[in-house]
């Protein structure tokens, strides 16, 4: 945008000035030996020229705008937050591990395994081993047994997320568990 409007800009003064020249509106050789006595000795013009040149590069700013968006959609970004997380943006040779607070106050703490990444509503996300869950805020995290847990958007207050080199043990999260047999 910044480009369309200074395009706008260098337009508008090429025309404003050609046309004032045609018509000798403007002395265009008096304005460029001394720009300052000529506003002084002829302020009406030069303010009227002025706001032609303003009038025209936001007209023109905004015709290339309409023209650009007129598809009538609106912006739309090449992706999700969740996609640009947890798709695309964990990175090579690192463990995702999240802490998730959860509505009804409940903590739930595991390593990112899967999610949807879609602009649905209500998308999931799915924390695997280890996996612990609190009560409240800074309550024990109580490590679990289970593979996985799915969580979705409807119930999610806060995502945090931290990129690990390993899975965290004792004080770093929760305490890995010993898994069930089947």
């Amino acid at each position: 945008m910044l480009v369309i409007g200074a395009l706008a800009s260098v337009i508008s003064a090429g025309v404003v000035l050609s046309l004032a020249k045609l018509t000798t509106f403007l002395d265009t050789e008096a304005l460029a030996k001394d720009f300052n006595g000529y506003l002084l000795t002829e302020p009406a013009r030069a303010f009227t020229a002025l706001v032609a040149f303003y009038a025209l590069s936001y007209f023109l700013a905004w015709t290339v705008a309409t023209i650009r968006h007129s598809s009538g959609q609106g912006y739309l970004p090449d992706a999700s937050a969740w996609y640009q997380a947890f798709a695309k943006g964990i990175p090579t040779k690192s463990i995702a591990f999240l802490t998730v607070e959860l509505k009804d106050g409940r903590w739930v703490a595991g390593t990112y395994t899967d999610s949807t990444v879609e602009r649905d509503d209500n998308r999931e996300l799915r924390l695997g081993q280890p996996l612990g869950i609190a009560e409240r805020a800074g309550a024990e995290m109580r490590p679990q047994i289970d593979e996985f847990i799915l969580l979705r958007e409807e119930e999610i207050r806060v995502i945090k997320l931290r990129y690990l080199s390993e899975l965290p043990t004792r004080g770093g999260g929760v305490e890995p568990v010993e898994r069930r047999s089947t």
